[in-house]
């Protein structure tokens, strides 16, 4: 007797996002075809988090690159022997706009970068070929001596994903207007779920124009930043559920005049900050007294400017030099 779908008994919801949320990306790109439930379901950012979480321990084994002819590719470090796949996202609006200028932030699977073409930011998923164009923020300084910077991160207390824009002017001051922002740092805030920006209160801190983005780490995106008061480096936290800023020192050998060339990456779950041929690594977030310094070459030996790129399984650094 043939079977028909009554026969089978109908799973709750939440039992089906469960089963979901432990198969391998592949399958749920094909499963997304299956109803308009699944695909709603499996599109959702909530569920994007709940699968990372669930697949992934806490390093990451897959890189994302931008190549010189501004295309994205995926490098899977954690393979026997890596190979750089190229990765096209067919739901940005024309081919001609898969053309890609920066990486600007990264969170639990997902990429925050700028589209070359259109120069406005997309949020993409490079394990199912989503993106969504991110509206400008309103309130960006638009001056040609103005600075934007961004980070992403994820924010548990409301459960959603947020971009962080700073808008300032290097100097803290319009060189052609001599206009100057209420505080040193216009900060607007993006959320996902509700696909608006908010602006809230500004921050004293100041940036300088050659600032990479933000990193994001334990609710919090990090930027490298000069105290207002007292022009002391510091590295700025952004807290992405309370929408306040705080801040802890850099290691306690990194001088003031150091710290601004550096910025700090995230590694395998641990805040860095590289330092010529050295590496200093917070063991305890937050604590000051928990760097840590290791070193991976003598100074003598490199002539030129070293990059952190990734920390892979077995403790090793992946570095760049000269961005290349």
């Amino acid at each position: 007797m043939k079977a028909t779908r009554s026969d089978f008994p109908i799973l709750p919801q939440e039992l089906i996002a469960d089963i979901l949320c432990r198969l391998p990306v592949k399958s749920l790109s094909r499963f997304k075809s299956v109803s308009h439930s699944w695909y709603s379901l499996i599109s959702n950012p909530h569920f994007a988090q709940t699968h990372f979480t669930q697949t992934t321990n806490k390093k990451p084994d897959r890189l994302i690159l931008i190549s010189d002819s501004h295309t994205l590719f995926s490098v899977d470090y954690a393979a026997d022997s890596p190979v750089a796949t190229e990765i096209h996202f067919p739901s940005v609006e024309d081919e001609s706009y898969d053309v890609w200028a920066e990486i600007l932030g990264s969170c639990n699977g997902l990429v925050l970068a700028l589209n070359e073409s259109d120069v406005a930011m997309y949020l993409l998923n490079p394990s199912t070929r989503e993106s969504k164009k991110i509206p400008e923020s309103p309130f960006a300084l638009n001056s040609v001596n103005a600075c934007n910077r961004c980070g992403l991160g994820y924010d548990s207390m409301s459960d959603g994903f947020k971009i962080v824009m700073l808008s300032y002017y290097d100097g803290g001051v319009d060189e052609e207007s001599g206009a100057t922002t209420e505080t040193n740092t216009i900060v607007s805030v993006y959320s996902l779920k509700s696909d608006s920006w908010r602006k809230i209160q500004g921050s004293s801190y100041l940036h300088c124009a050659g600032d990479p983005s933000g990193v994001y780490l334990n609710g919090c995106i990090h930027w490298q930043a000069l105290r207002g008061s007292d022009y002391i480096s510091v590295i700025v936290a952004f807290d992405l559920g309370n929408e306040v800023f705080w801040e802890f020192l850099p290691p306690p050998l990194v001088t003031n005049a150091v710290l601004p060339w550096f910025y700090p990456p995230v590694l395998g779950g641990f805040l860095c900050l590289p330092a010529y041929t050295d590496v200093w690594v917070m063991k305890e977030y937050g604590k000051k007294e928990s760097w840590t310094k290791f070193s991976f070459c003598k100074r003598e030996d490199i002539s030129t400017r070293i990059n952190l790129v990734c920390l892979l399984e077995d403790g090793e650094f992946l570095l760049s030099r000269d961005e290349e």
